[in-house]
């Protein structure tokens, strides 16, 4: 999983805000909801980040009569972790360990705190 879009956040909010996780909704439900919340945006456009969110595993979907319910296959913590784990493996992809390296000397300079629970995660390891 990437990080995620715009549109593809707003679509995955609406599913983890649902009362239960477990609750489906159709395109023309998540649609309306967008409307509501003010964003205008094209029926088959949600319809095909819906269908790219579930390729991605964010998303289930099955066919129920002629169209498609969907549901949450993730939480947002586990989406987080994993989102974070790919952009890591793509930084270092893309520029080497040297990236990584400058990460992590940059964190105290961003947060204090945070660096130190870094080094006493690594120091446990």
């Amino acid at each position: 999983m990437r990080l995620l879009g715009s549109l593809e956040r707003q679509i995955m909010q609406l599913f983890w805000a649902a009362p239960t996780p477990s609750d489906r909704f159709s395109v023309r439900d998540v649609h309306v909801c967008l409307s509501q919340q003010g964003s205008l945006v094209a029926y088959t456009t949600v319809m095909t980040v819906m269908s790219r969110l579930a390729e991605k595993g964010l998303l289930g979907r099955r066919l129920v009569g002629r169209g498609y319910r969907y549901e949450a296959k993730v939480n947002p913590k586990d989406a987080v972790f994993q989102a974070t784990e790919d952009f890591m493996h793509s930084l270092e992809g893309e520029f080497g360990a040297a990236a990584l390296v400058h990460f992590v000397e940059v964190l105290p300079k961003l947060d204090p705190a945070l660096a130190k629970r870094l080094r006493k995660a690594f120091e446990q390891e």
